[in-house]
């Protein structure tokens, strides 16, 4: 099977001809590296697209780019997702549902108080994304100038948070 570079180079080469620059092989080898690595239904559609334009020349490799964007947009489009009716969707019978409700009791079981779970070394850190946490992290941080020491003129502005009042 063909390359699909190569078909659409061939393509282009028997619509518009050879290229018109000083050096038509440099030009070829360029814009398949250009090319290189594009899904060959895309590029189909992409070379196409550029045929049907009216024009008497070959695209350049970001024209051609440009076209290759605008088919990947068409042909990979996601249209809204169509949810399932209630009654087209699978019901848990009893027995899957308990092995659910199992799953989940021994999970929760297994997690401690300390946030350790069985069999876990340390303990989860569960505090770290906690203000009091945060706000101990960036006093220990040698960043100290990356730190806000409170509202600029210009957020105090923006907020109506003003000194003059």
């Amino acid at each position: 099977m063909k390359n699909p570079i190569d078909i659409a180079v061939a393509r282009l080469i028997a619509v518009f001809g050879e290229p018109r620059t000083a050096d038509p092989e440099l030009y070829v080898a360029e814009f398949r590296k250009a090319l290189k690595g594009i899904d060959p239904h895309v590029l189909e559609l992409a070379v196409d697209q550029w045929m049907r334009k009216d024009t008497a020349f070959w695209p350049r490799p970001g024209e051609l780019l440009a076209e290759v964007q605008t088919a990947s947009a068409k042909i990979y489009a996601r249209k809204p997702a169509e949810h399932a009716p209630l009654e087209n969707r699978p019901v848990l019978d009893a027995a899957a549902r308990a092995r659910v409700e199992k799953l989940v009791a021994e999970t929760i079981s297994a997690m401690g108080d300390d946030g350790r779970i069985a069999g876990e070394a340390t303990p989860t850190q569960w505090d770290r994304g906690h203000r009091a946490a945060f706000a101990a992290m960036q006093a220990q941080s040698p960043n100290v100038h990356l730190h806000a020491k409170g509202l600029s003129p210009i957020s105090k502005r923006m907020t109506g948070d003003r000194d003059d009042r």
